[in-house]
């Protein structure tokens, strides 16, 4: 058997390669794990965001849909039932009804400014805008005028809906 000798230089430059090729790995493979870490968080913090606006719209919606029903019991009822339930000062009940029920909503409005996307915020401004004419025109002299404004805010509501839906697919 023949002895192979290799040079010193040989045995160095090999064991520098063997070093460099294992920094190299550690640094392509940490910079790996970094970038599959911000997409991971990225991705959590787009669900979380889309999470939190879902959940306001929801009680955003559910709160107009409680003020709405609350106007309507208030307008449809016949007018002896309303003098007698509410008294010879039930346009001041009225007055200060449609106050309340329209704070009800300001919480959950707010809500939604916070967490939403800029089509959902215009959808949202439009409900707010019809559910204040038909606060406006909350009277029961006025059943006509009333009624057309109670079914913009319902067709605001449906757009509502329809931005929320386009806007999860972005």
């Amino acid at each position: 058997m023949s002895v192979v000798q290799v040079p010193a230089y040989a045995t160095l430059l090999a064991a520098g390669i063997a070093v460099v090729g294992s920094i190299v790995a550690v640094v392509v493979s940490g910079w790996l794990t970094r970038r599959a870490q911000q997409r991971q968080w990225t991705r959590e913090a787009v669900v979380a965001q889309r999470r939190a606006e879902l959940e306001a719209c929801a009680t955003f919606d559910a709160a107009v849909v409680l003020s709405v029903s609350h106007f309507n019991e208030i307008v449809r009822m016949p007018p002896a039932m309303r003098r007698r339930l509410l008294g010879r000062q039930w346009g001041g009940v009225l007055y200060a009804q449609s106050h309340a029920l329209g704070a009800d909503v300001v919480v959950p409005y707010s809500m939604v400014q916070m967490a939403a996307s800029t089509p959902v915020q215009a959808a949202v401004e439009a409900v707010m805008t019809a559910l204040g004419k038909m606060a406006a025109v909350a009277d029961p002299q006025r059943e006509a005028a009333y009624a057309d404004a109670r079914e913009r805010v319902q067709d605001a509501r449906k757009d509502l809906s329809r931005a929320v839906l386009t806007a999860g697919r972005d």
